[in-house]
């Protein structure tokens, strides 16, 4: 069996040591990997509530912006009658008395 040269035998160790720290290092990118898919899982999730959340809040603002605006005008028809009637009588009055 042929002997190996000292150079063979330090190539052959840097080898192994180049070769162990890419298996750490693949190791450790595939977990920091998989740690950041579960944090972008949960951002996602995240940004999922809180726009469900702000369409319910924004649904139930137009719901209530659209009875207030149902109630406004309401006011302003009747305020608007209520005007033209209190017209009408004082112009009768004013004519009564004036007769």
């Amino acid at each position: 069996m042929p002997e190996m040269s000292e150079e063979k035998i330090y190539n052959n160790n840097i080898s192994m040591e180049d070769h162990n720290a890419i298996v750490t290092l693949v190791a450790s990118t595939s977990a920091f990997h998989a740690t950041v898919n579960e944090k972008f899982a949960e951002i996602k999730a995240d940004i999922k509530e809180i726009k469900e959340g702000t369409s319910a809040k924004i649904n139930e603002h137009e719901i209530r912006i659209n009875a207030l605006e149902l109630s406004k005008t309401r006011q302003n028809v009747t305020m608007g009658i209520g005007v033209a009637l209190l017209s009408g009588l004082i112009s009768l009055l004013v004519w009564h008395i004036l007769k």
